[in-house]
């Protein structure tokens, strides 16, 4: 059968969403970091307890998403296959290699999309959860009032960029999905 260009299209949809939702999900990461004072961060350097704490959480939550969605798509996938439904962006009945290669997309690449996009959600309501938070250096302010107050431009692009990244890795999900249901 062979895979056509239209999975190779799927293939690199699927490729630029997985980097907007990593991109997506780091910028969220710093931007928590930030709200709480640690501008500066560095990989596989010795960094501030609270960085390294919110990065250990943030990695085990990512691969606890990725274990937790990889069954639906294999699940998935697999009573697709079993249909006998076309597989996107091929032609005729599929044969093993072809089945791998859209089951290793599924997997490799859609799992992990989920799962970033998911820890980038939750580090948001951390975020905005965080800005209610008594500010230790300014009490009696919240944090948010001493950031709105000492870096009203910060937060601004924060939020607004925060939707935005959010929208355009909506919007590959949503393209993805309709290239794939459209049998493409």
């Amino acid at each position: 059968m062979g895979v056509t260009g239209g999975f190779w299209l799927i293939f690199a949809t699927s490729v630029g969403v997985f980097v907007l939702a990593a991109k997506t999900h780091g910028r969220q990461i710093r931007l928590e970091r930030e709200l709480h004072g640690y501008m500066d961060a560095t990989f596989g350097r010795e960094n501030p307890p609270f960085v390294e704490a919110l990065w250990k959480r943030d990695r085990i939550r990512f691969w606890v998403n990725v274990a937790r969605f990889s069954p639906f798509f294999v699940f998935g996938f697999s009573v697709w296959a079993a249909n006998g439904l076309r597989l996107p962006g091929t032609q005729g009945a599929p044969g093993l290699l072809d089945l791998v290669a859209v089951l290793l997309v599924a997997v490799v690449l859609w799992t992990p999309i989920v799962a970033f996009l998911l820890n980038a959600e939750t580090s948001y309501a951390r975020f905005m959860k965080g800005l209610a938070e008594p500010d230790p250096d300014h009490a009696p302010l919240r944090r948010g009032d001493a950031v709105r107050r000492d870096r009203p431009r910060w937060l601004y692009e924060a939020v607004r960029g925060t939707w935005a990244w959010g929208l355009v890795a909506a919007f590959g999900v949503s393209a993805i999905i309709g290239m794939v249901a459209g049998g493409l």
